[in-house]
């Protein structure tokens, strides 16, 4: 009779043992992790939070520049564009006419090959162009007379006048809209 006891309590015991990881296993996500810090939650963003946009749009004027030049210094940045020679094709070398015009400048100014873009205003400010404003100065700069002759070869570097449109926040301007002249 013990034994039948003691085979029941043991029979018992297991299958609350059972019944209770049954249940964690029905109750657990499976394949879902949390994160290691939650600031990085789903509703804050998975790499943090973004600073407010500034309110206020405000017009800057000033001189477009190459923005990936490595002389910012004011004294580079106030200089005249260098002037290249206009290449004929040369027929031993292949090179198009245009090469001359991608080659980057040491003043800064925009060439064929500039793909970031900033803007010194006339108080000496330098505004780099965020992504969306690096494509809208694209379009424009390639729009004026300037900047087809830049890239067809018949001109050298550009450091068009232009007015943009938008916001800054820190050293960066966020661009809404660009004119070059």
């Amino acid at each position: 009779m013990r034994l039948a006891v003691f085979a029941l309590a043991a029979a018992s015991l297991f299958g609350q043992i059972q019944d209770k990881h049954a249940a964690d296993n029905q109750n657990r996500d499976r394949g879902q992790t949390r994160p290691a810090d939650e600031s990085q939650s789903w509703t804050r963003g998975r790499l943090g939070t973004q600073a407010p946009l500034p309110e206020k749009s405000g017009t800057y004027n000033g001189i477009l520049i190459d923005a990936t030049c490595s002389d910012r210094t004011a004294l580079n940045l106030g200089r005249a564009p260098e002037q290249h020679e206009t290449a004929q094709p040369d027929p031993k070398t292949e090179q198009p006419p245009d090469t001359a015009a991608r080659m980057p400048d040491r003043s800064c100014a925009i060439t064929g090959g500039t793909r970031g873009f900033a803007l010194l205003t006339a108080d000496g400010r330098l505004l780099n162009l965020d992504e969306g404003g690096n494509t809208y100065a694209n379009q424009a700069l390639y729009s004026s007379a300037a900047g087809r002759a830049m890239m067809n070869g018949t001109g050298g570097g550009v450091k068009p006048q232009s007015t943009i449109r938008g916001r800054v926040q820190g050293d960066r301007l966020i661009v809404e809209k660009i004119l070059v002249r």
